[in-house]
């Protein structure tokens, strides 16, 4: 059947399928056992005038049937004022703060259709000490009469908190242990509201956690909201390693030659974190040495480059029958040499020869006259000096006669250098 209602308070009217129901049956489901529904049950002030409505009956066995009405709407004329709200939930925005306007609230306050009252809220804005539930008050006005009604505004803090990390690098200390704290990590991390937690997943490290490693700081606001972020904490090893030496003696074989290697001078050297790279020795060969004791130096460097030394002395021995120091192997090396010459072209002691220098190539050989002035030097020296000097472009005039310091550098372990004075004459 066709129904008319009129609107009630907000513009708006509800109905119901009795209401349109005209005395619909079956023919096996008894009438009460019939299940009524519309297409169409609410009405605001834009349906005002006829508007088509489609019943549906449903019997007990699902069969169902149709059938159209006409639902007149029109306004009442004599409806007061009245302030309709509704409930709403708003969230903070990433300044922690919200603002809402009336017409959020309201839900259709008014007298009627055309009716435009001025709408006001007594809170409007709303801040990280106002969550939860909230009353306001919404006051409708037409001019002449005012009517206030009240509604739950559900304030929310959703957004996370922002995390902001820095990669660090930490050094093991001598135990081979470090630890890193979040404020170690967080590099200015924030919440619109309030931080309630922050955690690292990983705050400790041993010599196992030597290179990069990645840690997560975890923030938690006061809501419940979490934001995680990473960040890289490099463990680096700076404790030196420990060098232990020993002294030992070596013997000279029939060439006049040893060979050590590290592993005889070490004597337990440790290292507590990365262990220990390589071990060496500054001086592992010895040529015809001066027999008796030479300072050797090892140094160990671990996995993470750092590195330490101690020294140890070494014990040089050999038959020695002429008691001059240097075994009886190496007595045919043994530097001999005049204490002058005389580069006159005659074919008698016209270069300065050193006898054996051949036996060490290494050798250099350095003279000066006598106000200190460099006037030869030459490296590998052939036993070809014939006076001249071949410094500061050199000259083919002979050196005066006079006497000359010279210094020879056999540049051999344990072998100082042999120094003085030289004469020249024709």
């Amino acid at each position: 059947q066709n129904i008319s209602v009129q609107l009630g308070a907000g513009g708006q009217v509800t109905i119901t399928p009795q209401q349109v129901n005209n005395g619909s049956s079956d023919n096996c489901t008894i009438i009460a056992n019939l299940t009524y529904s519309l297409d169409t049950t609410t009405f605001t002030c834009s349906e005002v005038g006829q508007n088509n409505v489609v019943l549906t009956v449903t019997d007990a066995s699902g069969n169902s049937a149709t059938a159209n009405a006409v639902v007149t709407v029109s306004e009442n004329p004599n409806l007061p004022l009245s302030t309709v709200t509704q409930d709403i939930t708003v969230q903070l925005d990433a300044s922690g703060s919200v603002t809402i306007t009336p017409g959020q609230v309201d839900n259709g306050s008014g007298s009627g259709c055309n009716s435009n009252p001025t709408l006001s809220l007594d809170t409007t804005t709303f801040d990280c000490s106002n969550i939860g539930v909230n009353t306001v008050v919404l006051t409708a006005s037409d001019g002449s009469t005012s009517v206030i009604a009240t509604a739950t505004v559900t304030v929310e803090d959703t957004m996370a908190p922002i995390v902001i990390t820095q990669d660090i690098t930490v050094d093991l200390d001598a135990n081979g242990t470090a630890s890193v704290s979040v404020s170690d990590i967080d590099n200015g991390s924030s919440d619109n509201c309030t931080i309630d937690t922050r955690t690292l997943d990983t705050t400790s490290f041993t010599c196992s956690d030597l290179g990069t490693n990645t840690v997560i700081l975890t923030i938690v606001d006061a809501e419940g909201n979490i934001a995680t972020e990473t960040a890289v904490v490099t463990i680096i090893e700076s404790v030196a390693p420990t060098v232990l030496t020993q002294n030992i003696t070596v013997a000279l074989d029939i060439n006049g030659n040893a060979n050590i290697t590290a592993q005889q001078i070490d004597n337990g050297s440790s290292d507590s974190c990365s262990g220990i790279a390589t071990m060496s020795l500054d001086t592992s060969s010895f040529n015809c040495p001066i027999l008796g004791d030479v300072t050797v130096v090892l140094t160990v460097t671990d996995n993470s480059g750092n590195t330490a030394n101690a020294t140890a002395i070494v014990t040089i021995t050999g038959p020695d029958e002429d008691n001059d120091g240097i075994s009886d192997a190496c007595d045919s090396k043994e530097i001999l040499f005049n204490k002058g010459f005389s580069p006159n072209g005659d074919g008698q002691n016209d270069t300065w020869v050193i006898e054996n220098i051949d036996n060490y190539p290494k050798n250099k050989v350095t003279v000066f006259n006598r106000w200190g002035e460099k006037i030869f030097q030459a490296n590998n020296y052939q036993n070809d000096w014939d006076g001249k000097s071949n410094q500061r472009g050199g000259s083919s005039e002979k050196l005066p006669v006079g006497s000359y310091l010279y210094i020879i550098h056999l540049n051999e372990p344990g072998v100082d250098p042999i120094q003085g004075w030289l004469y020249i004459n024709y």
